[in-house]
């Protein structure tokens, strides 16, 4: 007797053998029947076209066509009578070959089919994942391009400050310069007012003591009292000049505090500048205009600087004016003294003549 070549032969024949024993005739075994027997077994279900297969090579291992014919409980012994049990036999098993035949097509038309139905799903699904791909990377684009805008109108906003503070700025050198001008010509007329001043207080002196010369005989003490009060009003008014000198010190050193706050506010702004710069460098080419927008602000700036330096220089020249100014003082000061001591030595030059 022939034996199971494989375990799930193996597994079919056991089930079958299980079934013939219950009764059951060859053409009886439907597919279900041997299923559920394995099932019971604890074997699992298997392919049918396989089960069926092996149903056929266990009923040619067992012989049981021809058992099932001799054992038929009709027991035949007319010859047309086992004819035609022949006959239908032949007939049942062509019938249940064409039924097989039928499931294993039907089995394989319903495999096409799923494996169709699968090809089906997997491009779905293929299809599905590019979708959400593609919406993926649409909406990171989405995100990208608004944090693009985002960041372009952050940019136009800072600019739009930069702007104003450049402006501000320019606005308030120029204010600078004005006062300065202002304060350096101010100071000009009223150190010439002085100048004016003291020169005509010296011409009315020089006429005053060339006619007290001519009666001095008569006025020399009064004129010589005079004098010295004159000379004691014009330290007094010297002494106003230095203190007014002072107060123009004081005047020009806050003006340089002045100069220097709005140096460093410069040196601020063109390092935010220069931050600016350096954030936004590798932007795209529209922010190129920025950059040269903000390199024209910063040689404003300098420009602005220069002035500021002109500036110094108007008044290192207005400190060295009001230096001569003070030296002239000082030589109209000797030319006073002199004065007086000629004074005194004509006066005491007549007194030795009125003695002799």
């Amino acid at each position: 007797m022939a034996t199971p070549q494989t375990r799930r032969e193996n597994e079919v024949w056991q089930a079958c053998d299980d079934l013939f024993a219950q009764g059951l005739a060859f053409h009886q075994m439907t597919g279900d029947d041997i299923i559920g027997r394995l099932q019971e077994l604890g074997y699992k279900k298997g392919n049918r076209n396989q089960i069926y297969q092996y149903r056929k090579t266990w009923a040619e291992s067992r012989g049981v066509k021809a058992l099932t014919v001799a054992a038929a409980p009709t027991m035949l012994t007319d010859p047309i009578s086992r004819a035609a049990a022949l006959v239908r036999d032949e007939i049942v098993a062509e019938a249940e070959a064409m039924v097989i035949h039928a499931k294993e097509e039907a089995q394989q038309i319903i495999k096409a089919l799923n494996q169709k139905h699968e090809q089906l799903h997997s491009d779905y699904t293929h299809l599905t994942k590019q979708h959400d791909a593609l919406l993926q990377d649409y909406t990171a684009l989405k995100a990208h391009h608004l944090s693009l805008s985002t960041q372009l109108i952050q940019e136009q906003q800072q600019r739009a400050v930069s702007d104003e503070r450049a402006h501000n700025t320019e606005q308030q050198l120029q204010q600078l310069r004005e006062e300065t001008q202002r304060r350096v010509e101010e100071q000009q007329r009223l150190y010439e007012q002085q100048l004016a001043y003291v020169k005509e207080e010296s011409q009315a002196a020089t006429r005053h003591y060339q006619a007290e010369i001519e009666s001095w005989r008569h006025r020399l003490e009064e004129q010589r009292h005079q004098a010295i009060v004159k000379l004691d009003a014009q330290r007094v008014a010297l002494q106003k000049r230095e203190k007014q000198y002072e107060r123009a010190l004081t005047q020009e050193r806050a003006t340089q505090q002045l100069v220097a706050a709005l140096q460093q506010t410069l040196q601020r702004n063109e390092a935010e500048i220069a931050d600016y710069k350096a954030d936004y460098k590798n932007v795209a080419a529209e922010l190129q205009e920025k950059s040269n927008t903000l390199s024209t602000t910063t040689l404003a700036l300098k420009q602005a600087q220069l002035g500021i330096e002109e500036s110094k220089q108007q008044l290192a020249r207005y400190a060295s004016d009001r230096l001569e100014a003070k030296q002239r003082i000082d030589r109209l000061e000797e030319t006073v003294r002199q004065l007086t001591l000629t004074l005194e030595r004509q006066s005491a030059a007549g007194k030795d003549d009125g003695t002799t």
